[in-house]
């Protein structure tokens, strides 16, 4: 009787330590967005940065407003979308080698709410994620222009330390130049 009572006695302590305490036995489970980003960013040879690039110079009329994982190719492939006079394109980029592999038409809903973003975007696509690579170390897997109480912003997410996080960028910072002082 007495061990009885004493293992009770040892799990209610135990129970009332974990329900104070902020330590927990069960491991954070990364949600799928995590665990996509990982997958594809550790076989990717290419950056997001890389990809963007490649697009924009195999349609040099065209601007890229989204770039991410495809949804085609979801395994190799970064899909990069491009702003065109007639509409818009999806254009994939291989994540390993950095080979545009084809382009086709993608449907949008409004296009000219598109060239308003694209055309009041103080930074374009390509420079805000090379700068939010820089300044967080992160590694983008997904970039857009979007509307921005009537500007337009860059939002850019970057798997970092395995999490997600989501750096926001109106315009890239300019830095003035400073005052060297001469050694006599």
């Amino acid at each position: 009787m007495r061990s009885y009572s004493t293992a009770l006695f040892l799990s209610v302590v135990l129970v009332g330590f974990f329900e104070r305490s902020p330590v927990s036995l069960v491991a954070e489970i990364p949600d799928d967005r995590v665990i996509e980003a990982t997958e594809f960013l550790t076989s990717a040879r290419v950056t997001l940065t890389s990809a963007i690039w490649a697009a924009a110079h195999e349609h040099p009329c065209a601007t890229p407003f989204r770039a991410e994982i495809s949804k085609v190719r979801p395994t190799h492939a970064y899909s990069v979308f491009l702003l065109t006079e007639s509409g818009v394109l999806r254009c994939d980029v291989d994540a390993g080698c950095g080979e545009v592999l084809g382009s086709a038409d993608a449907p949008v809903k409004d296009t000219d709410e598109l060239r308003r973003v694209t055309r009041k975007a103080t930074v374009s696509l390509l420079d805000a994620v090379a700068f939010a690579e820089r300044q967080t170390r992160g590694k983008p897997f997904h970039a857009e222009l979007q509307p921005a109480g009537g500007k337009a912003r860059a939002v850019i997410e970057l798997l970092s330390q395995g999490r997600v996080i989501e750096f926001p960028l109106h315009r890239i910072p300019t830095l003035k130049p400073t005052e060297f002082v001469q050694s006599p």
